[in-house]
């Protein structure tokens, strides 16, 4: 009997894949990737060489940037947060307009807007452009218009005075 314990004991267990991998890394991140770990991004706007590029695990805008040669001379940085991870299948676009083009009649993309700039718009205040960052940091970026819903103090009033206003892509 001692020796049919131990041959039991020391048998090998099956273990799933997913569950395997979850145990030795935790739970998996809530971030949206390529195969791989890898993340698809188009960088557009003012950069060298704009386009789709594929980039590891854990890359950040400035990679992003840096992948696409580097912003031009006149590019304004400020409007991204450099040190943000990037998220499968968005787009970042170098240079966005600032406040200023906004009154002048240019939508604001709520993908790539800095608070400052959401702030200009009609019933958006400090408290609310906080909740549309952190919600598409966490979140990722808005696929639709009608998904700032989900945002905190947003709701079907707020985003139809701004509606005319935004875009997301």
């Amino acid at each position: 009997m001692g020796a049919t314990l131990m041959a039991l004991r020391d048998r090998p267990q099956t273990v799933e894949p997913d569950t395997a991998v979850q145990a030795a890394t935790g739970p998996a991140p809530e971030t949206s990737a390529a195969p791989g770990g890898e993340v698809i991004v188009h960088v557009s706007g003012d950069v060298a060489d704009p386009g789709l590029y594929t980039l590891g695990p854990g890359s950040r805008v400035s990679d992003a940037v840096d992948a696409a040669g580097g912003p031009l001379p006149d590019a304004d940085l400020d409007q991204l947060n450099l040190a943000r991870p990037l998220t499968d299948g968005e787009q970042i676009v170098v240079g966005p307009p600032g406040p200023e083009d906004t009154a002048a009649g240019s939508p604001v993309n709520v993908n790539q807007a800095d608070a400052a700039t959401l702030e200009t718009l009609p019933g958006i205040g400090e408290v609310i452009a906080n909740n549309i960052i952190d919600y598409r940091e966490e979140h990722g970026p808005f696929v639709q218009v009608e998904d700032l819903t989900n945002v905190s103090k947003i709701g079907d009033a707020v985003l139809a005075d701004i509606t005319p206003l935004i875009t997301v892509g």
